[in-house]
């Protein structure tokens, strides 16, 4: 590229500097979109490919059956189900107040 005879005016500084500036937010943009599309694209071919070209349906099937398998075979284990099921304490606090306020407003509305 060969340099400009003149110097560039104060115009064509401003409307270089906003089309850097557009080109620079449009790339992050891109950016980030592809970077969140990968892991779902990851997804799609590993888990989710049943009807894409060049994949086997029955593998799809076998694969997301064992994956099921897997998760549920971790998470349903009896001895945890009190752990997993068990209530924070400041919840159950929680809900007790709230419960006084309501019978409380009840018998505001009644009088």
């Amino acid at each position: 590229i060969n340099p400009a005879a003149t110097a560039p005016g104060q115009r064509e500084k401003i409307e270089v500097s906003i089309i850097k500036n557009l080109m620079d937010n449009y790339l992050t943009l891109v950016k980030k979109n592809v970077a969140d599309s990968v892991p779902k694209a990851i997804m799609l071919f590993l888990v989710g490919g049943a009807g894409v070209s060049g994949s086997d349906p029955s593998s799809v099937s076998s694969l997301k059956d064992a994956i099921q398998s897997e998760c549920v075979t971790r998470l349903y284990k009896e001895e945890l189900f009190d752990a997993l099921l068990s209530e924070e304490a400041d919840v159950k606090s929680r809900r007790d107040s709230c419960r006084e306020r309501l019978l409380a407003l009840r018998r505001v509305i009644e009088v």
